[in-house]
Order: C-alpha cells, then sequence, then structure tokens
C-alpha cells in the first residue's frame, strides 16, 4: 500500500503530474539525472552518424495528351490520373523494376533500402546470376526508391529519387523515365488497337449491307464508267489532233493541185519571155559594173595609177550607158507562167499531187467517220454514268459513312504506327542532392524526448522502491493517522 500511496503524492489535482515532486526527484537522485544527461549528450552523435548518407534528385515532368480536355468534358478519367494509377500499379512496379536490373554497371550501384542503414541488400542484390532474379527482388522495393507527387500545375508531376549512391539515383531517374515512356506508349498503343478493331467491325459491317443492297457493284461499275469516259475523251482529243493536222495537209495539196493546173494550162509568150531575159542579162551587167567602180574607188586617190583612173572613167560611161537601157524597159517582173521549166515541172507532178489529195481526202473522211462514232459512244457512257449515279443516290449517305470509317481506320493505323509518349520530362542535370534523411536539430529533440521519458520512468521507479523519508509531507502522505508531535533538533 505503501507504493500507491507515493503515486498519489506523484498526482496533482490540477496539473495531474506533481512537477515539482519531480523535480526534487531529480535533485534527490542526482545519480540518475546525471546518467540521463550522459546518455543524451552520447546519442546524439550516436544516432547521427549512424544514419545512412542518402542521394536524392528532384524532377519534374508534365503529361501532354490531345484527349485531356475531351476526357474533362465527358466526365472520363483523366491522363494526371490515368498516370496516377500506372505508376501505383504492379505491372509499372515490375517493368520498373526490369529497367534498374538492366544496368551495365549493376554491381558498382547501391539499392540497398535508404531507409534503413543497417540494409544491405545490395549484396543479395550481386549474388544474383541473371536480370530475371534482379527483377524479382528488386520489384518489391523499388517504390523504397521512387516517390511520385501531383503538382498544383494539371498533369504536372514532382519525381523524388531517393538512393544510397549519386549513380544509383541518376540511373534510376533514366530507368523510370523509360519505363514510363514505354508505359505510355503501350497505352496509347492499345487504346489505337481497340479503336482499330472497332473500326474494322463497323467498315466490314458497312460493306455487308452495302452489299446486300448492290451498293459494290455499283460503286465498281461507277469506277469502271468512270475510267471509260476517261478513256473514250483521251481517244476524242487523239482523233481531234489527227484529223486537224490531216485537213490542213489536205487543204494545202488540194490548193497545190489547183495552182498545178492553172499554171499547166497556160501558154508561153515568146516575145514576154525574150524581153524578161535580156532584162534580167541587163539587170545583171549593171550590178557588176557597179561593183567593179566601188572596188577601184575603195583604193586612196594617190596610190591609183593613171591606167586605174582610165579604166574607172571607161567603167563609169558603161553603167551610164547600161542604166539608161535599163530604165528604158521600165518596171518588168518575173512571170513563172513564162518560165518553160516551170510549166514543164508542174505538168510532170500533177499526177503525184492528184493521189496525194485522192489519200489525204480519204484520210480526212475517215477520222471524221471515226470522231462521230467516238463523241456518240461517250455520250452513250455519259448516259449510263447518270443513270447510275441516280440509282447511287439512295446509297449516298450510307456510302460517306462507310468512306468516313475508312478514312478513320487509315487515320488510326498511321497514328498506331506513329505513337510516341506523351510523357515530357523537364530539363535536368546531372547533380544530385546528398544528406541525412534527419538533421542534428530533429536528432537532439527525438534523443532529448526519449532520455527524458527514460529518466522520468527510472525517477519514478527508484522512488518508489526507495524507503527513506526525505520530507515532512512525505510522512503524513506515506504513514497515514500519525499525529507530528515534535521535531528533531538540528545543530550547526
Amino acid at each position: 500500500m505503501r507504493h500507491w500511496k507515493k503515486l498519489n503524492y506523484l498526482l496533482h489535482p490540477l496539473t495531474v503530474i506533481h512537477f515539482a515532486h519531480l523535480g526534487q526527484l531529480a535533485l534527490r537522485y542526482r545519480w540518475v539525472t546525471g546518467a540521463g544527461v550522459v546518455a543524451f549528450l552520447a546519442a546524439i552523435p550516436l544516432l547521427y552518424f549512424r544514419q545512412a548518407v542518402v542521394y536524392q534528385k528532384h524532377v519534374y515532368f508534365r503529361v501532354y495528351s490531345q484527349e485531356a480536355s475531351v476526357a474533362e468534358r465527358v466526365g472520363t478519367v483523366s491522363p494526371s490520373n490515368e498516370v496516377v494509377a500506372l505508376i501505383n500499379s504492379y505491372d509499372f512496379g515490375f517493368k520498373l523494376a526490369g529497367q534498374l536490373a538492366q544496368a551495365p554497371h549493376f554491381k558498382k550501384l547501391d539499392f540497398s533500402l535508404p531507409t534503413d542503414p543497417s540494409n544491405d541488400a545490395q549484396k543479395t542484390l550481386n549474388a544474383c546470376p541473371d536480370v530475371a532474379c534482379r527483377t524479382q527482388r528488386l520489384k518489391g522495393a523499388v517504390w523504397q526508391y521512387v516517390g511520385v507527387q501531383p503538382d498544383a500545375a494539371p498533369g504536372r508531376f514532382l519525381l523524388k529519387i531517393t538512393t544510397r549512391t549519386a549513380p544509383t539515383t541518376l540511373w534510376t531517374l533514366e530507368s523510370f523515365q523509360r519505363a514510363i515512356n514505354e508505359s505510355r506508349q503501350s497505352v496509347a498503343r492499345e487504346r489505337l488497337q481497340k479503336q482499330i478493331t472497332h473500326l474494322q467491325l463497323l467498315t466490314e459491317e458497312k460493306r455487308v449491307e452495302l452489299a446486300k443492297r448492290g451498293g459494290a457493284d455499283k460503286i465498281a461499275s461507277g469506277e469502271f464508267l468512270d475510267a471509260m469516259i476517261l478513256q473514250q475523251k483521251d481517244k476524242i482529243r487523239s482523233i481531234t489532233s489527227r484529223l486537224l493536222n490531216d485537213d490542213s495537209q489536205s487543204f494545202t495539196q488540194e490548193l497545190k493541185l489547183r495552182e498545178s493546173n492553172i499554171a499547166s494550162d497556160a501558154r508561153v509568150d515568146v516575145r514576154a519571155q525574150l524581153r524578161y531575159e535580156t532584162y534580167a542579162r541587163l539587170a545583171k551587167r549593171v550590178e557588176e559594173l557597179r561593183q567593179n567602180i566601188a572596188a577601184i574607188e575603195a583604193l586612196p586617190a594617190a596610190a591609183r595609177s593613171p591606167t586605174d583612173a582610165a579604166v574607172l572613167a571607161e567603167l563609169r560611161e558603161q553603167l551610164a550607158k547600161g542604166q539608161s537601157e535599163l530604165a528604158g524597159y521600165g518596171r518588168v517582173r518575173r512571170n513563172l507562167t513564162q518560165d518553160d521549166t516551170f510549166l514543164t515541172n508542174q505538168k510532170g507532178s500533177k499526177s503525184v499531187l492528184e493521189y496525194d489529195v485522192r489519200v489525204s481526202s480519204a484520210q480526212v473522211r475517215k477520222l471524221k467517220r471515226e470522231y462521230e462514232t467516238a463523241t456518240r459512244e461517250l455520250d452513250e457512257l455519259y448516259g449510263r454514268k447518270s443513270t447510275l449515279d441516280n440509282e447511287l443516290l439512295t446509297l449516298r449517305p450510307d456510302l460517306e459513312h462507310l468512306k468516313k470509317l475508312e478514312v478513320g481506320l487509315a487515320e488510326a493505323k498511321f497514328r498506331e504506327s506513329a505513337v510516341t509518349s506523351d510523357v515530357q520530362f523537364e530539363a535536368y542535370g546531372q547533380e544530385v542532392d546528398s544528406f541525412k534523411r534527419s538533421s542534428l536539430s530533429k536528432i537532439a529533440i527525438f534523443a532529448f524526448l526519449m532520455i527524458a521519458f527514460l529518466v522520468l520512468n527510472l525517477l519514478v521507479l527508484v522512488y518508489f522502491f526507495d524507503d527513506r523519508i526525505f520530507e515532512e509531507e512525505e510522512v503524513t502522505q506515506c504513514i497515514e493517522g500519525m499525529t507530528i508531535v515534535g521535531y528533531a533538533p538540528e545543530f550547526d
């Protein structure tokens, strides 16, 4: 019962604990208080230096998705929430562990847990014979090294990498970047594959529906008629070009034949022919005199001999005489109908010209018939195409729908072949922060609270088992019913 009475003495009606009495106990049992102080001073360096140095890297990354606004409007899962779910998934952890295990310098890294100084998991990992073994042992611990927190900005995240060494931190960051890019590409590719499968199903159903209504045959007939119309137009252009060329050639040949007939019917006027020949010889003689005079006059006057002067005078006299005779003929033109050679040639070539005209005329008539036949066939093709177009009007909505499905299917396949990750990391360097997880001040506070708690418990325990009485109040508290009749004298 005495111990319980001592316990009551440690309690206080207002403060619950009698702090003043605890202070007295600390002074009474100085050896306990001193041991607590020594333990406090020893615990601070022990706890601080016992911590492992950790290396941490902070990197921001953002998720860019064209479907973000659409997801927000229709109320589906946003890309940000999707990324959070992806990172926390078992598959992503396994993939990240696989990336970490593929380090070419794996044995130089340290994947021991940064929160446990006594943990030395790297030795166990180094004992693994292959990457698969490392992956299996790392997959449960990857979240000890990696932490992802959503940022205030939509679609932005803060990535924290914490490991035992700087190279391990940088390799973990690179591995996380590769793992999340591959995962996002895989998610995008899987989504596109589902979309492609759905579009292929819809396209096939629409084609079957159109085939039942004869749409495929009519479309094929329309395409065939379009090709036939283009071919017929090319044929007409070719015939037209040949017809224009042959018609021009036939006209030229007919003109030559008509002129040849005129020339062959002409009669030669002997007097007119002799007059023209005499005129031509005189004109040629006058021209030669002019050339000779010009050659002598080109010499300087000092360089001319007396003979040159006499010859020049004689030539000038002959030129004046020739010009006078030439002026007497008046204006004389050459007439081919007065040329025996020309008329003879025209009579000889008349039969050839007649043959050429007959051939070219027949060719022109043939081309005209071909042109008329080709234009008639083109009109028939246009008529058939018009009838088919009227039949396709009822199928136009379904055809447009099928065309849109095919375009969407082609676009989805193209996006699948060029799919990329929608995660973009902000620029980061090779600098890695290093520190101990708890600062010296935190260690001191923790050590003080821990030692204070132990000292207080030890003081109470010693107090309970100490049978000595040090104060009057303890007598009244511990020895109930006794009356104090006096005090022992005090001697100096």
